[in-house]
């Protein structure tokens, strides 16, 4: 049986546009797999630089907690005159001594100091036993971890209560603290007598009693770890606050610059500005009128290629359906239109009409009408033998051209190259 082919030229060049396409996908490629590997590799250093900035504020934030805790040790021997006959120095190390007997920080025990320093009959003096103002303050850090009290608010009872014994006394009964009868008139006979340090004694020792102990009590391990970091940091915090102190003013300098429009932050401002104000006037309108010019030039012919490739690719399909159906007098019908086609019933509207599309059919045939056998149907539909070879020139720009197209093609299947 003799076969018909079907060639279809569509006339145009697109190794160019595909070439584009292709350069342009590669160098996406290439750009988004450079943009990844800068990513992996500045995300950890971005969080290595976010933990080492972070931790840097922590070290020096310990460092001028510590040093704000000295320099308020030494206004406050300034202001009293140094009646506690302490120094500076013997503070810290007083601190740093009952830090380390109970897991206390030595700024909290140094914090409470200071409060009492500001009580002035409460003092070291020549002779054993009479430095008061130490004895005070190992007292204070018992006291405060028997109630809970933070050191500079237990000071201030404590304070009091050795500031002036026979008062003290009572304040400190309302905070639980009991004295007999004996030692309040003890007390008051000291204070008379002028032997305010030998009521003070007698407070202590009593205060002794009921809370001696208590901050050794509280000494821990983990709280001891605790401090010593917090020391190890002051002592970074310390080693890079020279650098910081130099770099903040400046810095802070520039910033309040920018905002008034003074200096090097207010010339910086300026730029930033004028680099603004350039874009804002030349660029963006340069790039909104080339958008418009792609949008007027570039997206129309693009739309028509797509739809050409739609036309195309219907045709194609129309040429695919005839190609699979050849021989036959069915595939030729439903591909030209000419032959009537009654699969789903109805009237005929004469002339050659296809049936037994589906399985038998019955036909109610005029007298005279002619049925022609199956073999010669398919005789007809490949009568002609041969190739045939349809060229299409010029635009396809609808349904109705494919349509076209596909009875073209299917005439000249039935009719040969004539």
């Amino acid at each position: 049986m003799s076969r018909r082919i079907i060639e279809v030229e569509i006339v145009g060049d697109a190794s160019k546009l595909k070439r584009a396409l292709g350069d342009a996908d590669s160098s996406s490629s290439k750009f988004g797999g450079t943009m990844s590997k800068l990513a992996k590799v500045g995300a950890p250093v971005a969080a290595g630089l976010g933990v080492a900035v972070a931790a840097g504020a922590r070290f020096v934030k310990a460092a001028e907690e510590s040093n704000r805790v000295s320099r308020q040790t030494d206004a406050v021997i300034r202001s009293t005159g140094g009646t506690a006959n302490v120094t500076a120095k013997q503070v810290d190390q007083l601190s740093n001594a009952i830090s380390k007997k109970g897991s206390v920080d030595d700024e909290v025990v140094k914090s409470g100091a200071n409060m009492l320093l500001t009580f002035t009959n409460v003092r070291n003096e020549v002779g054993k036993g009479n430095d008061i103002f130490n004895r005070a303050t190992h007292t204070l850090a018992d006291m405060s971890a028997a109630t809970g009290v933070a050191m500079p608010k237990a000071a201030v009872q404590l304070g009091k209560a050795l500031n002036d014994p026979i008062k003290g006394i009572s304040a400190l009964s309302r905070v639980g603290v009991q004295f007999t009868d004996q030692q309040r008139e003890q007390i008051k006979t000291m204070v008379k007598a002028g032997d305010t340090a030998g009521a003070q004694k007698i407070i202590l020792r009593e205060l002794g009693k009921e809370f001696g102990g208590s901050a050794a009590a509280g000494k821990s391990s983990s709280k001891d770890f605790a401090i010593a970091i917090g020391n190890l940091e002051e002592k970074i915090g310390k080693a890079l606050l020279p650098v910081v102190n130099k770099v903040v003013p400046k810095i802070t300098a520039f910033v309040e610059g920018m905002t008034d429009g003074t200096g090097s932050g207010g010339k910086f401002a300026r730029i930033v500005k004028g680099i603004a104000e350039l874009v804002g006037d030349n660029l963006v309108p340069a790039f909104t009128r080339a958008a418009k010019v792609v949008n007027a030039t570039l997206i129309p012919p693009l739309r028509n290629i797509i739809g050409v490739l739609n036309d195309v690719y219907r045709a194609a399909s129309a040429v695919v359906n005839i190609i699979g159906k050849i021989p036959g007098a069915k595939a030729l019908g439903r591909l030209t239109g000419l032959i009537d086609r009654k699969a789903a019933g109805g009237y005929s509207h004469g002339g050659l009409t296809l049936v037994g599309e589906e399985g038998p059919e019955l036909v109610s045939l005029p007298g005279g009408a002619y049925v022609h056998t199956a073999r010669q149907t398919g005789a007809m539909a490949a009568s002609s033998g041969g190739s045939v070879v349809q060229h299409f020139h010029g635009p396809v720009g609808s349904q109705r051209a494919a349509r076209v197209m596909g009875e073209t093609l299917a005439y000249r299947l039935a009719h040969g190259s004539a």
